[in-house]
């Protein structure tokens, strides 16, 4: 189903992003002080995905992944399986790791990261990633870099709406969704719905 070296690979370039990602976080978190504490969380999170997961598309235009990959014993369908599973690995990696620091600073005042936020986190950016990687398979790496740039400007500008603290009550009915169980039967469908896609057109396409 998934070549495990693929994956290491995937995982090795994220580590090498992890700095930037790190610095690109510090400035939400200085430019996030109108957020609530939950929107706060969502967004340090969400650069951080975005920089490692721009950067890695970014290398592989740069070092022509696709002509590399299509030379090896590997089949698409395991790049692309390889793909999706990274993202969600490092997404919930990330997670967890903002979690434990959470609960390290909670004695200065901070809430723990709590179970639902985590979920919605690790759900809000497996969305992302599959829109993303849709994109990469579909397209070519320019293009798919481009429209995934406006996908992540409008997510920052929707999620800004969402959970700035003068706005989060007149979108009630946004957040009602987020909480309830329909969004993770959402998510896994759209995921589900990604991978197939992406299948099917990464297998047609000449590279």
């Amino acid at each position: 189903m998934f070549n495990i070296n693929l994956l290491k690979k995937e995982l090795l370039q994220a580590k090498v992003y992890v700095k930037h990602a790190f610095l690109l976080t510090l400035l939400y978190v200085f430019l996030g002080r109108n957020f609530n504490l939950d929107g706060l969380y969502f967004f340090i999170i969400l650069p951080a995905i975005y920089t490692i997961t721009a950067s890695i598309d970014i290398m592989d235009g740069q070092k022509k992944g696709s002509y590399i990959i299509n030379s090896l014993p590997v089949t698409r369908r395991e790049v692309v399986i390889s793909k999706y599973l990274s993202s969600l690995i490092y997404t919930i990696i990330a997670t967890i790791i903002l979690k434990v620091i959470t609960h390290a600073i909670n004695p200065f005042g901070i809430k723990p990261l709590d179970f639902k936020v985590a979920l919605n986190i690790i759900l809000g950016i497996t969305l992302y990633n599959t829109f993303s990687y849709v994109l990469y398979f579909c397209f070519n790496n320019k293009i798919s870099q481009i429209i995934t740039l406006l996908v992540y400007t409008l997510m920052c500008i929707g999620s800004f709406m969402i959970f700035t603290t003068r706005l989060s009550g007149k979108l009630n009915f946004i957040i009602e969704i987020l909480n309830s169980n329909l969004r993770i039967l959402i998510v896994v469908l759209i995921c589900l719905i990604s991978v197939i896609v992406s299948l099917n057109v990464y297998e047609k396409k000449d590279l």
